[in-house]
């Protein structure tokens, strides 16, 4: 074949190669994204719930003693945080279940996620074993109960861009390393952002502790030979259940100050950062991860100019397990 003829079949066979490879480059980024694991059932492993599923309370700062005000006032880096359940949520249930922040009180009656350091979140200062001030100052951390310590590495006070002033913070971890965010004329340069996955102290305790009193009452009843039957399986089941306790899970975001909460997103929505996550994390059941936010921008988002995350570290700087 020459001439004109061959031009004929080379093009058609060129159109045609072409068109069987954009179909299976289609095909296989196909394959590709539903291989792919989401974001959020990555988190699951890390955290060991499903954040998303139905019940999960999520939970934001309810009270702030330095300013005597609702949540709602500074509540804009935790909602941010709360966005990437929110969009999981939806996306899971497609478009069908809508979930929200609770700013109220916890129910303790399920596995939460929670956002918000000690200073805004009542919830953050019962599982790290510290209180806040007036002054904004950290009062009580104990870091014997939670691996820990909120402290102040100066008394200087940082007037945030909102207006409001806030105290010098810093995180100190049982090994003794510690964290400082820089500031500069009073605006913060960077931040740091606490992940801890915990069991629920409130349900361990208040559950552990209704099992043990029917167990014992009932032990007592066997003691004095007035156990009947129906009594007696029943603790026979007590006392199996005891031993297996269903011990829901807290997740605890926890910036320094505002834009690390916020950053929270930038880990969430990110699957090579979770699995870098989950590799440090690796057999631990509860943990502290902290993760660096190296530098913070002004943005201006709905009219209000924002402190806000401008990145985040690809992997926590320290890990420490909790027992």
């Amino acid at each position: 074949m020459t001439g004109p003829a061959w031009g004929k079949t080379f093009l058609r066979f060129s159109m045609e190669r072409a068109l069987w490879l954009l179909h299976e480059g289609a095909q296989t980024g196909a394959r590709d994204r539903d291989a792919a694991p989401d974001a959020m059932d990555l988190a699951a492993q890390i955290f060991g719930f499903d954040p998303l599923q139905p019940g999960v309370e999520y939970l934001a700062g309810i009270h702030h003693p330095a300013l005597q005000t609702r949540a709602q006032r500074w509540g804009d880096s935790m909602r941010d945080a709360f966005s990437a359940f929110e969009a999981g949520v939806r996306r899971r249930s497609n478009g069908q279940v809508a979930v929200d922040l609770n700013y109220g009180e916890a129910r303790f009656d399920s596995d939460a996620v929670t956002f918000g350091s000690p200073n805004s979140n009542a919830m953050a200062r019962s599982l790290y074993g510290v209180e806040v001030d007036a002054q904004d100052r950290f009062v009580g951390s104990d870091a014997a109960r939670s691996g820990v310590t909120f402290m102040h590495p100066s008394d200087a006070i940082i007037r945030r861009h909102s207006g409001y002033a806030e105290s010098h913070r810093a995180l100190r971890l049982s090994t003794g390393e510690t964290f400082v965010p820089q500031h500069q004329d009073g605006a913060l340069r960077d931040d740091y952002l606490l992940i801890s996955c915990l069991d629920h102290p409130r349900d361990r305790v208040e559950r552990a502790a209704a099992q043990d009193a029917e167990i014992a009452a009932l032990d007592r009843l066997a003691a004095d030979g007035v156990l009947d039957e129906a009594a007696f399986l029943r603790l026979e089941a007590l006392k199996r259940r005891r031993s297996r306790i269903a011990i829901h899970r807290i997740l605890c975001i926890s910036g320094l100050y505002g834009p690390a909460t916020g950053a929270a997103k930038l880990l969430l929505e990110d699957v090579a950062r979770l699995r870098t996550l989950r590799d440090a994390v690796s057999g631990l059941r509860s943990f502290h991860a902290v993760f660096h936010v190296p530098r913070i921008a002004l943005r201006t988002v709905a009219g209000v100019t924002r402190e806000m995350p401008d990145e985040l570290a690809p992997a926590p700087v320290a890990v420490i397990p909790v027992t």
